[in-house]
């Protein structure tokens, strides 16, 4: 005769707060917020009051407020693009360090490449000129055409 002990099956519960234990750091540690999560996103923007300086190094009050609420937008599951777009829409594109590439922007991102491109036809036309040869200002000389010196000479002697 085999005897079988049964086996208390652990209550489908308790494992349940046992893995949600193990996988607690791991959620956390993805909701933390780190100065780097902040300066990638807050590089890409202007400060408002000084010109040209990226709000991640810039020391002014304003900027540490908005590198406040990136953090706080970050916290709240926001992506880059949408803070930036945020921060577009409430202060103007001009805080963006990207200018966008739509409407006027997509003029700032062409202009400089048309620019050189003139300037290199520009250039390649005046090198071409200062190849060809150039017309002599000096008229020809009556010794360069012998027709012309037979009759100089015919009139002369008929003189």
């Amino acid at each position: 005769m085999v005897v079988t002990q049964k086996l208390n099956p652990t209550p489908l519960w308790l494992m349940a707060i046992v893995i949600g234990l193990l996988a607690l750091p791991t959620i956390v540690a993805a909701q933390e917020i780190t100065d780097d999560d902040v300066n990638r996103v807050a590089q890409q923007l202007f400060c408002p009051t000084c010109e040209s300086v990226p709000v991640d190094v810039c020391p002014t009050q304003v900027c540490q407020d908005w590198r406040s609420e990136i953090r706080t937008q970050l916290e709240d599951g926001r992506s880059d693009e949408e803070i930036l777009a945020y921060f577009a829409n409430r202060y103007g594109e001009g805080v963006l360090a990207n200018a966008p590439t739509s409407g006027i922007g997509l003029v700032i991102w062409i202009a400089p490449v048309i620019i050189v491109l003139a300037g290199l036809i520009v250039f390649w036309r005046y090198m071409n000129r200062l190849q060809r040869p150039q017309a002599s200002l000096n008229p020809p000389s009556p010794s360069d055409n012998p027709d012309i010196m037979a009759r100089l000479e015919e009139e002369i002697n008929n003189g």
